[in-house]
């Protein structure tokens, strides 16, 4: 593909890091969207830890260091790479990586099911179709980004998510806590906090 590439990782490979100074980070123009396609797996960048289960998708920035670590023998997923620039202006923003989207979700399930069904380099039936598939999956990246309604680099999600987490740690201990009384505290609803731990592949009950 020209805008899109796509690799099987090998089913030998428990462990793919990728460090500040790596010599790999020339690729640093492009996003990788991870499809966990068995066995389960941890995505670890910018201090965020997201599990990734069998339809799960995880968003990768190639420019920083990550962590992508097999959680057994069985462990397999695809790997999508895509042009950095092109992926800022379908979005209108620039992506923050180690943001995971669950398969149960319309969107996932839709990019996870065209992804894992594109024909290989050899099928040269494919070639007219490529283009729309391309904006296929930029218009399914797009619908992920719009149900978590929020701006991946938005500093007040980020005061905010902050000081949800700050709220949390100060009331842990409280066997009555409920996730309504730490949505309630820091002034927002329950489906907007939901909203912050699940963009940070995370979910507040697990935090407490």
């Amino acid at each position: 593909m020209t805008a899109l590439d796509t690799a099987f990782a090998s089913p030998n490979i428990s462990r793919f890091d990728r460090m500040r100074r790596d010599p790999r980070l020339n690729s640093s123009d492009y996003y990788n969207v991870v499809f966990q396609i068995s066995g389960r797996s941890t995505l670890i960048q910018d201090d965020h830890e997201a599990e990734l289960a069998v339809g799960d998708i995880g968003l990768v920035d190639m420019a920083r260091p990550v962590s992508l670590i097999s959680g057994s023998t069985s462990c397999r997923w695809l790997s999508l790479s895509i042009p950095r620039r092109r992926l800022i202006s379908h979005l209108g923003l620039e992506p923050r990586g180690g943001i995971c989207w669950h398969g149960a979700t319309p969107a996932c399930r839709l990019l996870f099911r065209l992804v894992s069904a594109a024909p290989g380099e050899d099928d040269s039936s494919s070639t007219a179709a490529e283009p729309y598939s391309q904006f296929a999956i930029y218009d399914l990246l797009g619908a992920l980004f719009a149900e978590s309604d929020l701006p991946p680099n938005s500093s007040h999600t980020d005061k905010l998510f902050t000081r949800v987490c700050s709220i949390a740690r100060n009331h842990f201990s409280d066997p009555d806590l409920s996730l309504r009384d730490v949505a309630s505290e820091a002034g927002i609803s329950l489906r907007y906090l939901q909203k912050l731990f699940t963009a940070r592949g995370l979910t507040c009950s697990r935090f407490i």
